[in-house]
């Protein structure tokens, strides 16, 4: 009596015969069914964990290296007749240095006028940390022009539209120490209180 021949196929991995209706080739042992394409060897899982490793510390390092080196911001916490007292931040990773700050009221039409400050107040620091923030107290310079302090008292006082319908704004010009670039911060003020206190510096001084 001769023996049925069982019908077979070739494995997919090793081309092995093996019966047509086997799910694992018994010769490499693999599976022959979709659960082979969820096997992975050990050199690929030890890849893997490897650059989940790597991107782990990686992620961080890439971050600092494309983020803004130097953010600066400014905030106005109080205006007195003769100085600003304002919060000075650096949101950025570089430390930050302070070049110059100045007063800037602008009016319609191309009325701009620019009044120098300088920074006193903070211990004579004029470098910001990143991620940090320092207290300073701005008060404005003085010209030693006589002349120039009545012509800036009589352009503030002849432009109602400065108080009216203009802006008036701290601006701050900053460099980062670590790399050659320079950015500026500003922050809003009151035009009324700005006036006020230009006419109570430059109209004591002209007198």
């Amino acid at each position: 009596m001769s023996e049925i021949a069982l019908p077979t196929k070739p494995c997919r991995a090793c081309c092995y015969d093996m019966p047509a209706k086997a799910n694992k080739c018994v010769k490499c042992s693999s599976l022959q069914d979709w659960q082979r394409y969820l096997t992975f060897s050990s050199s690929i899982l030890a890849l893997l964990t490897a650059l989940v490793s790597v991107s782990t510390f990686a992620i961080p390092i890439w971050k600092s290296a494309f983020a803004p080196s130097i953010v600066p911001f400014i905030s106005v916490n109080r205006m007195n007749l003769d100085s600003f007292l304002v919060s000075i931040g650096n949101d950025g990773a570089s430390p930050m240095a302070i070049k110059d700050f100045f007063l800037e009221l602008r009016g319609q039409g191309d009325l701009r006028i620019t009044v120098p400050l300088q920074v006193t107040g903070n211990n004579g620091q004029l470098v910001v940390d990143g991620n940090k923030n320092i207290a300073a107290t701005l008060v404005f310079m003085e010209s030693g022009d006589s002349n120039y302090d009545k012509v800036l008292l009589e352009r503030i006082n002849s432009d109602d539209n400065l108080s009216s319908s203009g802006t008036c704004s701290i601006v701050g010009g900053f460099s980062d120490l670590k790399a050659p670039s320079a950015v500026t911060g500003s922050a809003l003020v009151n035009c009324m209180n700005a006036k006020m206190m230009l006419r109570h510096k430059f109209g004591r001084d002209s007198q």
